[in-house]
């Protein structure tokens, strides 16, 4: 398991999504290098709560941003939330199901997944339609 380093991929230029997703990636580097190495083994389920609940308040914080914006693909991509908000409590029931290796894995490709191949080119469009929106404000 990889430590997620490399975030720069992941901005979507909208700062307060930009520093929720860094702090995202961050609990999500804590769980994996608890599990790696069996450090804080106690504490596993309690970050995993901490993260889970991060994640619907960001969850939250983009949908709010995408309706603001007029964004027509809200509704698709609140879809996709649930299925990560989903995900992340599977995971936590089954904890002891799985091995903490497919958990470490199946958090990175997650959120890894989620934010360079969904959120980024849908908040670039945000990011346009909001420069759109104050450009109009100006005149």
């Amino acid at each position: 398991m990889i430590k997620i380093t490399e975030t720069l991929g992941m901005l979507t230029g909208i700062p307060q999504i930009d520093s929720e997703h860094i702090e995202l990636i961050g609990l999500l580097n804590l769980i994996n290098e608890y599990i790696l190495t069996d450090k804080y083994r106690d504490q596993i389920t309690t970050l995993i709560i901490l993260f889970t609940t991060k994640l619907v308040r960001h969850c939250h914080t983009e949908e709010v941003l995408l309706v603001n914006s007029g964004c027509t693909s809200t509704v698709e991509h609140s879809l996709k939330h649930r299925d990560l908000v989903d995900k992340t409590i599977t995971i936590l029931e089954n904890l002891n199901k799985h091995t903490c290796n497919d958990i470490a894995v199946l958090f990175e490709e997650m959120l890894r997944e989620h934010i360079k191949i969904v959120d980024v080119p849908l908040f670039e469009e945000v990011r346009n339609e909001l420069q759109k929106k104050k450009d109009k404000k100006v005149c």
